[in-house]
């Protein structure tokens, strides 16, 4: 990992956090629990997760699966039997992008908690990017399933940037 995290791909990345995944990943604690970054538009998010995927496909050998937000939301409309969303329920490590965009009422609530009560349930880890914090995903309608991510022994909540990388 130390060699991995020289590499110029990580050379963007925050180097607290970059301390913090370099930790969690020597301790397997990576592979054990999820993570809610959150922060503005632009600040790398999308771009870490993709890092961490390619960890831990490295490191055990499978590969994570990935999902927008407003992709699962879609499926929650469409009976979601199908084999991407088991996929998704049974992915030895999920990553969830732009979690919360698009979430303008309350029907979604059960469908992420029985999402997440399965993972955590099953020991499977999820991995979320957001540009909303868990304060303010509560009061967009999303409590129960905050009250979920904000359980530290389950997620690390890592606030990431404050300064947007896009030009």
């Amino acid at each position: 990992m130390l060699k991995a995290l020289k590499e110029s791909k990580w050379k963007y990345v925050n180097k607290d956090v970059v301390s913090i995944i370099k930790s969690d990943y020597e301790n397997n604690t990576l592979k054990r629990k999820g993570m809610f970054l959150y922060g503005i538009n632009g600040t790398g998010k999308t771009y870490l997760l993709h890092l961490i995927a390619e960890k831990l496909a490295e490191k055990y050998n499978h590969y994570p699966e990935y999902v927008r937000f407003t992709e699962l939301l879609k499926m929650f409309f469409q009976n979601y039997d199908g084999k991407r969303y088991n996929n998704i329920k049974n992915a030895n490590s999920l990553f969830i992008d732009e979690f919360g965009k698009g979430v303008d009422n309350n029907y979604y609530n059960s469908e992420l908690e029985d999402l997440l009560e399965y993972r955590i349930m099953n020991y499977l880890p999820t991995y979320f990017a957001s540009n909303y914090s868990i304060e303010s995903l509560a009061k967009r309608g999303m409590k129960s399933v905050c009250d979920r991510l904000a359980d530290s022994k389950t997620f690390r909540i890592i606030e990431y940037g404050n300064l947007s990388k896009r030009k």
